[in-house]
């Protein structure tokens, strides 16, 4: 039993302690070095349509920067190169979206070099990675009667401002409550005082009056007192 004990513990002939771990893992991690190739290939290819299309985003922009100030034949092949840049960017955002979503014209350099499983395992993989919506043409969408709009996007502004609205009539409406009470509130105690003044009798009336006058009197008398004292001292 102790033979075969150390002939397992004992490493095989020719193989070290790291290609050892590094098999074991992959054993049970189960990932497939074939699919993480393709997957990086995958990957590698939308990192170069990219780059792509940045330059032909940049050499627009030159052509707009240096635009000839007179008119004639410079502007007119000037004209022309900005119509064949703008064109290629076009087939950039195609050759983009397709390799992304799938949508739009085939691209035969993609579908040569990379499998279709493998574009379906790296298309999930963006939709479970990416944050924002993968339609690079979600707001270049073109319909003339909507000017370029995208209906959903029109719907979501539309909806953030409803709400936004709605939260407004919302404020609006507590305010008026909040006065609707403080009004309410203050004409009942006002009737509370005109109930009281009417339910008292008119010698009862007669009373409270001089008092306020004894005490407006006494008020009188200790203002010219001490006007007095002021004065002689």
């Amino acid at each position: 039993m102790s033979s075969s004990k150390e002939a397992i513990s004992q490493p095989r002939p020719g193989a070290t302690p790291t290609a050892d771990k590094a098999s074991s893992a992959s054993a049970t991690s189960g990932a497939s070095p074939k699919k993480d190739a393709s997957n990086t290939a995958a990957g590698e290819y939308l990192l170069d349509r990219l780059r792509i299309l940045l330059n032909r985003l940049q050499a627009t922009q030159e052509i707009l920067q240096n635009w000839p100030e007179t008119r004639g034949a410079e502007t007119e092949k000037t004209t022309e190169k900005l119509i064949a840049s703008i064109r290629k960017i076009v087939l950039g955002l195609r050759a983009v979206e397709r390799h992304v979503n799938g949508t739009g014209p085939a691209n035969q350099g993609a579908s040569e070099s990379i499998s279709p499983e493998a574009l379906r395992a790296f298309r999930t993989s963006l939709e479970t990675k990416c944050p924002i919506p993968l339609d690079l043409l979600d707001l270049m969408d073109v319909n003339p009667p909507s000017f370029g709009l995208n209906p959903q996007v029109y719907a979501r502004g539309l909806m953030k401002e409803a709400i936004k609205q709605l939260a407004g009539y919302e404020r609006r409406k507590r305010a008026l409550e909040m006065l609707g009470s403080a009004l309410e509130k203050g004409m009942g105690e006002a009737e509370k005082d005109v109930g009281s003044a009417e339910s008292q009798t008119p010698k009862e009336k007669v009373t409270v009056n001089t008092t306020r006058k004894r005490k407006s009197d006494e008020l009188d008398l200790e203002d010219d007192e001490s006007k007095r004292n002021k004065i002689e001292h």
